[in-house]
């Protein structure tokens, strides 16, 4: 079976064509793991669960928007990750599991960090506390609203000292940034 992800801020999923803009490409790629920040949505409702998920594909795991942003939705193919915990909070949903084709625990996290300088500290420092009381392999994915070099940064400016609890957060976890390749879409290689 081949693993693959999608991680994917939508930026709003409420509109028909971007809901059916992801569901046509989860349709087309058949990723293990889907990981969508930025849905905006309060509610997950059964329309949009079963679009999402391919009828009965994926299972999911929700965590709703607060106000005007936010919103996270994680899907993963239970033939490929078997999900035995998932929790949920409001800015990251961590699901543990073991894959298929293993015995390792793994632990998956799809995170939507804040958008404001001032909130990254305390979001990362709660992050590694989060992850250092398991005993797991670790994934992440998402969007964490943060950069490791000011290329990474299109448009407006950049903070130095975000970048560096970025990057102390990076070292800390022993996480590993992967590079991306592509376009619109991005590929790890």
């Amino acid at each position: 079976m081949d693993l693959g992800f999608i991680t994917w801020n939508i930026r709003g999923l409420g509109k028909a064509e971007k809901l059916g803009a992801v569901s046509r490409l989860i349709k087309k790629v058949r990723p293990t793991i889907v990981f969508i920040q930025d849905s905006k949505l309060r509610d997950l409702t059964p329309a949009i669960s079963r679009r999402l998920c391919c009828g009965n594909v994926y299972e999911c795991s929700f965590s709703p928007a607060i106000g005007a942003s936010g919103g996270l939705i994680s899907l993963w193919n239970p033939n490929a990750f078997m999900v035995s915990d998932k929790i949920i909070h409001r800015r990251f949903i961590a699901l543990f599991g073991n894959w298929q084709s293993g015995d390792s625990k793994t632990g998956l996290i799809n995170n939507y960090g804040p958008s404001t300088d001032s909130e990254k500290a305390d979001f990362f420092k709660e992050l590694v506390e989060f992850m250092s009381n398991f005993d797991v392999n670790w994934c992440l994915g998402g969007d964490f609203n943060a950069f490791l070099c000011c290329e990474e940064k299109l448009g407006a400016g950049f903070n130095q000292s975000a970048m560096e609890i970025f990057r102390k957060f990076i070292q800390e976890t022993g996480l590993i940034d992967l590079p991306l390749k592509g376009g619109d879409l991005h590929v790890v290689e």
